[in-house]
């Protein structure tokens, strides 16, 4: 078995080949299987992080029991090893033997390249010359054992190399999270159309700062490792994994925090997210004062008045709660809270400018009736003046 690490940029090139290569293996009779296997990153000595694909290579020439191993090239006095399988553990010998001798036909010649054999059943070993595999391998000859290594060798070419275009830099996802939120901490949230959207100030205050970049930092106090923001990055991913929301951002988003590393091609992705939990934070906290203030009407309200009687109170609270097309027109509903927490409701076809009713203020009102909504006595009211 072999590990490959083939740069994306070399991908569907690599993939063609190994389609063109497994057509040919199985002709050999010596099929291989080759299988994707996962991403990985990593950064070169410039501190550019790539992504490359693992490929596994399985596969091996057996023939007659005996299956091609290796080949050993001799040059400049030296030996080069050229496995099959790489895991394969060659004996000693053969790395330091005569390298012009055939264990087969017992010759002693200058040779350009011998064969290292191993039988499958016996586990007996042979180096041969070239002109002997086919006493091995069933006929086929030296020429079907240089065309297996070269077909190998086309694959190895693409290993950890990256042909053409130009590489795609990646950079660490979290990292620019936490970027994305100390923007939005420090700046507020500016989407894609902004003049400079939150996206991009995350990306050049992490990637490439200039001089101007880290003054902006300096003067709003940046910190984008600061604990309180790392913790609120993985808050906001553990929030978003959280959720079951099947729509394409929820989705797309998952897949993007999955990985480690991403592209700027999905920053406007990942900066989203800050906002997008810090919108769900600011929810939470509004629905948990709601239910709060909901508990303390239901404690602090009671009935006011008689039906038909004119009461007067002072104004400690004023909102508008929703409207009602009927065949009547539009009505509009309003609460009212006064100074001791007791709660009137009043429908009205006018619309109340709502910046005039503040605290303080004096409201009239004829009671038209008792009412307990959610648990809160609520007094109905008609005819109403605030002066």
């Amino acid at each position: 078995m072999s590990i490959y690490l083939i740069h994306e940029g070399n991908y569907e090139a690599f993939k063609q080949k190994v389609a063109k290569l497994e057509r040919k293996f199985k002709r050999l009779n010596c099929p291989i299987v080759v299988n994707e296997m996962e991403s990985v990153f990593k950064t070169d000595d410039d501190g550019n992080t790539n992504r490359f694909i693992k490929f596994e290579v399985e596969g091996k020439a057996i023939i007659n029991d005996w299956e091609l191993v290796a080949a050993i090239d001799h040059i400049n006095n030296g030996v080069i090893i050229r496995k099959v399988d790489q895991t394969a553990e060659i004996p000693d010998k053969y790395k330091r033997s005569d390298y012009n001798f055939c264990e087969h036909c017992n010759s002693h010649r200058a040779r350009k390249v011998v064969y290292v054999l191993r039988n499958k059943l016996t586990d007996e070993w042979k180096q041969v010359g070239a002109s002997c595999v086919k006493d091995f391998t069933r006929g086929y000859d030296a020429e079907w054992a240089a065309r297996y290594f070269e077909y190998l060798e086309d694959l190895e070419s693409y290993d950890g190399a990256f042909v053409g275009g130009w590489s795609t830099p990646y950079h660490p996802v979290k990292d620019y999270l936490c970027y994305a939120i100390e923007c939005i901490n420090k700046f507020g949230w500016f989407n894609s159309s902004s003049e400079y959207p939150t996206k991009v100030r995350a990306a050049n205050y992490m990637i490439h700062p200039d001089k101007l970049n880290r003054q902006e930092m300096k003067s709003a106090g940046f910190d984008a490792t600061r604990s309180s923001v790392v913790q609120e990055a993985e808050d906001a991913i553990a929030y978003l994994m959280s959720l079951e929301d099947d729509g394409d951002y929820v989705t797309s988003l998952k897949t993007i925090l999955s990985e480690e590393y991403t592209t700027s091609k999905y920053f406007g992705y990942v900066a989203s997210l800050g906002i997008f939990y810090k919108r769900h934070i600011d929810a939470v906290k509004a629905e948990d004062l709601r239910k709060k203030e909901h508990e303390l009407k239901k404690e602090k309200s009671k009935f006011v008045g008689e039906a038909g009687e004119r009461i007067e109170r002072k104004l400690a609270s004023f909102r508008y709660v929703t409207s009602v097309d009927s065949m009547y027109g539009y009505s509009h509903l309003y609460e009212l809270v006064d100074i001791d927490g007791n709660v009137y409701t009043w429908w009205t076809s006018s619309a109340v400018d709502e910046s005039t009713c503040v605290a303080g203020k004096t409201f009239k009102g004829t009671v038209k009736k008792h009412e307990e909504y959610k648990g809160v006595n609520q007094t109905c009211l008609t005819r109403v003046k605030i002066a």
